[in-house]
């Protein structure tokens, strides 16, 4: 009796243990004539998605570094998680209204998945970025000539998947150039689990790296 409860306390934690990651897929556009719209106006997209049950209500908070020969020159969260009492007068009454950014970010109760769009364009030397959530979106305006793509960080299986646990922050991808040789160019060189090294391996002197936390 005694070797059987041994066995329930160490089986019980190791199932809520395993049930602690979140499980998402990468989505590239298929469609061609989109691929086709997309390269004739210079337009990047890449999503990622979740209808895992255990990312409800949870939030999704993304963090960006742009690497420079080697050496992060900025490392942005990209929402502030503070939370903003906004007064707002209506006649005599005055209600006071309070937003936190980072709860636009969570799998919302009422959605059947969650999914985050990365979408960028390329304007001269830069590069127009939106991430958009169901709840939010977030732009900005990154260095990068139109030769940058959207890489997926994480190890995936055929279609697309991946897991991450929840409370841990993870790589999830990164915008870079190619590797450039003698006369060619590369993307499929590079090593995408090498994310810190990009400069010191490949001579990539410029690249950004988004992080995902999911709590």
């Amino acid at each position: 009796m005694k070797n059987i409860l041994y066995f329930f306390l160490f089986i019980i934690p190791f199932f809520s243990f395993s049930q602690e990651s979140i499980k998402l897929t990468y989505k590239f556009p298929k469609n061609s004539e989109t691929k086709m719209y997309n390269a004739l106006n210079d337009i990047i997209l890449l999503s990622i998605t979740t209808e895992d049950l255990n990312a409800k209500g949870k939030k999704f908070l993304l963090r960006k570094e742009e690497i420079i020969k080697g050496k992060v020159k900025r490392n942005d969260s990209l929402l502030s998680c503070k939370t903003i009492t906004r007064p707002i007068i209506t006649g005599k009454d005055t209600l006071n209204y309070v937003v936190n950014a980072c709860n636009s970010t969570q799998f919302f109760e009422s959605l059947e998945k969650q999914e985050i769009i990365f979408g960028g364009k390329f304007i001269n030397d830069s590069i127009k970025i939106i991430i958009n959530y169901p709840g939010i979106s977030i732009r900005s305006k990154l260095k990068a000539d139109d030769s940058f793509v959207l890489m997926t960080l994480q190890e995936k299986d055929k279609e697309g998947s991946f897991e991450l646990k929840i409370g841990e922050e993870f790589p999830i991808i990164a915008l870079t150039p190619p590797i450039k040789g003698n006369g060619y160019s590369s993307y499929c060189l590079i090593d995408n689990k090498e994310i810190k090294n990009f400069y010191t391996e490949y001579n990539i002197d410029r690249y950004y790296v988004y992080y995902l936390t999911i709590k």
